[in-house]
Formats: structure tokens, sequence, C-alpha cells
């Protein structure tokens, strides 16, 4: 996968991560508590401008009291998708020319 692949992959996991944040009326602040995580690197994982490890992924979802990393994206709802299709299809288009 290329560099812009990685950036809209990490852009989509952070509107994903921000999305389920709300939803669950958590601050910055209090995900950053419960996942041990820094709020410094909370909202640069929800800007895209941070590149996440399986390990990192994990805290996430324990977090959001999630078993398994991958139940972050299975439970992901409609508008999240579509509101990250439109940036990455963007990507791919630009990488066409």
């Amino acid at each position: 996968m290329g560099k812009q692949g990685k950036d809209a992959l990490s852009e989509a996991f952070g509107v994903i991560i921000r999305t389920k944040r709300n939803r669950a009326g958590l601050t910055i602040a209090e995900l950053a508590w419960i996942s041990g995580l820094t709020e410094t690197y909370i909202s640069e994982i929800e800007n895209g401008k941070r590149n996440m490890s399986l390990d990192i992924i994990m805290k996430l979802a324990a977090s959001f009291e999630h078993d398994e990393p991958g139940n972050l994206l299975n439970e992901t709802p409609h508008e999240v998708y579509e509101a990250i299709r439109a940036p990455i299809q963007q990507r791919i288009d630009e990488s066409k020319k």
C-alpha cells in the first residue's frame, strides 16, 4: 500500500474513532484516560495524522467495550462509511492522473 493509501486509511479510521467516541458521549480526555493514550495522540488519530499499530487499535477497541478490534469496523454506522468514502475515492482518482 502506498503513502496515499495509508493516509486515506488513517483518515478513515480517524472518522470511525471520532464517531464512536461522540456516540459514546466521551470527550477526547475521557477516551485518553480510558485507553491509556494521550489526548494529543487521540486527536492526531481522529484527524488522520497517526498511523496506528495493532496494539493501539486493540486499546481503542477495548475502550469502546469491544472484545475484538474488527468490531470497530463491523458496527460502524452507514453514515460514517459515506463520510469516508468520498475522500478515499478522491485520492484514488487523483492517483490515476
